[in-house]
């Protein structure tokens, strides 16, 4: 299980480097190693000692998501729907990726507009700083030359409010 936790933490430390073609193959083996691992850890939805698949199209969504691969949206689509609903902080996480590529796809007011639904739906019971660390992200993602727009300061308005309930 280290190792395919090292493995999907190596793949996002490269794609933040700049260095996806090794980002990719380290989330290949990453994906062979999950293969290996015996039922009762991948089965284990519930213990930190379980290493069930969301976390994999977890790791795979937001490696896709940093770096623009086109496959992307897919990767999402895979990670959300593998993900229990009752897993929301999860699943609001893997929908701020999607909010991120339609930034970088060039939708910026669309993807700051997905973003802040995401936000708003999550709660703040569910708001902890790896959500908003994720929304962070979202806003990063938006040209320089983008960030006076309307939609990028009132987003960032609604993330320094919600921070000040987030853990």
């Amino acid at each position: 299980m280290a190792t395919v936790q090292a493995l999907g933490a190596r793949s996002h430390v490269l794609t933040l480097a700049g260095e996806v073609g090794q980002a990719y193959a380290a989330l290949h083996e990453q994906a062979r190693a999950f293969d290996r691992l015996p039922d009762r850890i991948t089965s284990d939805l519930l213990s930190a000692g379980g290493w069930p698949v969301f976390r994999l199209l977890y790791c795979r969504s937001l490696v896709y998501t940093l770096a623009g691969h086109t496959d992307a949206d897919q990767a999402q689509r895979e990670a959300i729907s593998s993900y229990p609903s009752a897993r929301v902080r999860q699943r609001a996480q893997v929908e701020l990726h999607r909010a991120h590529t339609e930034v970088q796809q060039g939708h910026i007011d669309d993807g700051l507009g997905h973003a802040r639904e995401v936000l708003a739906r999550v709660g703040a019971a569910n708001m902890t700083r790896f959500v908003l660390h994720v929304a962070a992200g979202v806003a990063d993602a938006v040209p320089v030359a983008e960030r006076s727009r309307p939609s990028m300061i009132e987003y960032r308005q609604q993330i320094a409010l919600t921070a000040g309930g987030g853990t």
